[in-house]
């Protein structure tokens, strides 16, 4: 009778874990949802800019920009596969970490080491993930770095061609 309540206590936690795990995973794809909606909106924006331009410089602005896009898009897309996967196996360890305190608490030493090797096994994919988040934001960070000289380039080219067209105009007239 004891171990029946002791299976249904596990079973009612390992329950509520998961349906919290999952409400964690949900909530935290969305905010990340959101977020690469907002870049694939202002990448939108600025291609609409860009494709109003026609000197042939900025064509070529355009195409490195729009490999920038890609690329970043690319690290977009990978950071949003770690966060799926991190938030997977922060999940787990945490169900894992519940079920270990349920074994410590009525024994099983064998069962015992097997959930620690288990949990260091998880830990350790946690700080490669990590390690691979971490990388991917820097060159995120270097790839926003080419897109601003980009930008600053094509700002110069506006103004260039602006002033030429004024040139123009007082030529003509």
């Amino acid at each position: 009778m004891f171990s029946d309540n002791v299976e249904d206590s596990i079973d009612s936690m390992t329950t509520v874990v998961q349906k919290a795990n999952g409400e964690a995973v949900d909530a935290s794809s969305q905010d990340f949802d959101n977020f690469i909606q907002d870049i694939h909106q202002v990448f939108d924006t600025f291609n609409n800019v860009l494709q109003k331009l026609k000197l042939t410089n900025s064509i070529k602005k355009y195409l490195e920009i729009e490999e920038i896009y890609l690329e970043i898009n690319k690290h977009v897309d990978q950071i949003e596969e770690f966060f799926k996967l991190h938030t997977e196996i922060q999940s787990q360890k945490e169900l894992k970490e519940e079920e270990l305190k349920n074994l410590l608490a009525f024994g099983t030493n064998r069962d015992y080491l097997t959930l620690t090797n288990l949990h260091a096994t998880i830990q350790k994919k946690i700080d490669e993930f990590t390690q691979n988040l971490q990388k991917n934001v820097i060159e995120q960070e270097k790839l926003n770095d080419q897109l601003i000289l980009i930008q600053s380039e094509k700002s110069s080219l506006r103004d260039w061609f602006q002033a030429l067209t004024d040139e123009v105009t007082r030529t003509s007239k």
